[in-house]
């Protein structure tokens, strides 16, 4: 039912900020934050870029009043202690899309929890889920992340990283040596795919973390970029051929056509 007036807008947006207490399953917030997404502004299904726009003005239409309440409700503190049961990686998942989301407010939405999420990234071992989460509270309060992890933490999580990035290097040499081989395993051009989606996170995730603490980019991370760029996906082995003895043979329905018969006439 359409909102004719300002007292049911009122209940609305009451009802929306009431999520900020709920517990609810990380699937059905990522739910929300894509309805979310389909209130901003298009041209022919493509958004509208928010530099391009005036965000005070369209910050009044009715839509937009609502995305800033549920991005306030799932930015709240409230919400996060009724669902600490979620995994790091949801969380990341929800950050991502709340960044993006808050570009089309002025001001923008801010965390309530960059802490807490930043003693997640301490006690995690995941160096890529770490780094991406401190890429992304970056964008909500870097005061606060740069307030709670020490020169210590930074300098470990890039040693980390680089260990990985060395790891990754590796396998892409591999890779690199066997372009070209006929290859007689069909699960090399699998290592490939899941090397190529590792390789292209780490280039993302790491190249931002070293950019955002101001430190020099390890050349392990340009030797990935490059290994990630040139090298080639393998060739799927070819099938096997069939010995003449396991062919089908051909059946006499296929065998006598009306054409044959007529012929043997």
């Amino acid at each position: 039912m359409p909102i004719s007036t300002k007292e049911e807008f009122a209940i609305l947006e009451a009802r929306v900020l009431a999520l900020a207490n709920q517990t609810i399953p990380s699937g059905e917030v990522l739910g929300i934050l894509r309805a979310l997404e389909s209130l901003l502004p298009r041209v022919e299904r493509t958004l509208i870029e928010p530099a391009t726009l005036d965000l005070k003005v369209i910050g009044e239409k009715p839509q937009i009043k609502i995305m800033r309440c549920a991005l306030d409700a799932l930015c709240d503190l409230r919400f996060y202690n009724a669902n600490t049961r979620y995994p790091l990686v949801d969380w990341i998942a929800i950050l991502r899309n709340v960044s993006s989301l808050s570009e089309y407010l002025q001001p923008p939405t801010r965390l309530g929890y960059a802490a807490e999420l930043c003693g997640l990234a301490l006690r995690t071992s995941d160096e890529l889920d770490r780094a991406l989460t401190l890429n992304l509270l970056f964008d909500f309060d870097p005061r606060a992340v740069r307030q709670l992890i020490s020169p210590k933490n930074v300098s470990q999580w890039a040693n980390d990283l680089v260990d990985r990035l060395e790891e990754l290097c590796s396998q892409g040499d591999d890779f690199e040596s066997i372009e070209g081989v006929e290859l007689d395993d069909p699960s090399i051009p699998e290592d490939f795919d899941r090397w190529s989606r590792e390789a292209d996170r780490m280039v993302l995730v790491a190249g931002r973390f070293f950019r955002s603490w101001n430190r020099a980019e390890p050349k392990e991370l340009a030797e990935l970029v490059r290994l990630h760029e040139t090298v080639e996906r393998p060739m799927e082995p070819p099938e096997p051929e069939a010995d003449d003895d396991e062919r089908p043979t051909t059946g006499a329905s296929e065998f006598w056509t009306l054409d044959r018969i007529f012929e043997d006439l």
